[in-house]
């Protein structure tokens, strides 16, 4: 089935997921999370039984695209999950390589950094805040039977700090999410008051580290 039809219908199981309203800074201040936005491809991962799919956000089939990741997904205790994330390809230094996920081995070996639960074993989680979400998504992260899942860190500071110093990084930006936001029938809905992503420029690019917004292994 073509992209375009699978846009049109989406297929079972299928959330659209929200979709950040782009700004050129982040929310001012404090009630927001900060998460990083990796240069890599927007996905949804479902699980049920054995089956996973992994699709775009509109809804096009890329399971055979990105195998490693369906094979970690398929590894989470969990009878059915539905996780919102993105494929990114990461080089040693933290960064992502967009080019490399591009490639077929890159997109075979390809990470799922997860930073959303929809449904969790036949519960529909849309409606509970972030936090929760979250938290439950952590838990299943942490009992996977396979590497290939990072769970999203996010940062409760002031969002023009964590923007410069992901800008200094070199990194592709940032997402920053309202807590106790939820996800609505129609999820498009809660892009504009919940979710934003400022994007940083090349000239503001630099080395370094910064290890609280690294996607980690949950343990």
């Amino acid at each position: 089935m073509s992209a375009a039809i699978w846009r049109r219908n989406p297929p079972p199981g299928f959330i659209r997921p929200c979709e950040p309203t782009l700004v050129d800074l982040p929310p001012a201040g404090a009630g927001w999370l900060h998460e990083v936005k990796h240069d890599g491809f927007r996905i949804l991962a479902r699980k049920q039984g054995e089956r996973v799919h992994v699709w775009s956000r509109r809804g096009a089939n890329f399971t055979d695209r990105f195998t490693g990741i369906a094979e970690a997904v398929r590894g989470l205790n969990a009878d059915e999950a539905l996780i919102d994330g993105e494929a990114v390809v990461l080089r040693k230094d933290g960064r992502s390589d967009f080019g490399a996920l591009m490639t077929k081995r890159g997109g075979a070996q390809a990470s799922f950094v997860a930073f959303d639960l929809l449904r969790l074993n036949g519960e529909d989680l849309r409606l509970r805040p972030i936090e929760a979400r979250r938290e439950a998504l952590l838990r299943l992260v942490a009992k996977r039977r396979s590497d290939g899942i990072l769970f999203s860190e996010a940062l409760a500071a002031e969002g023009a700090v964590v923007f410069a110093k992901a800008c200094q990084l070199g990194l592709e930006g940032i997402v920053s999410k309202r807590p106790l936001s939820q996800r609505k029938e129609r999820p498009i809905a809660c892009a504009v008051a919940t979710y934003s992503i400022a994007h940083c420029h090349s000239e503001r690019k630099s080395t370094g580290s910064f290890p609280e917004l690294a996607p980690k292994p949950a343990k």
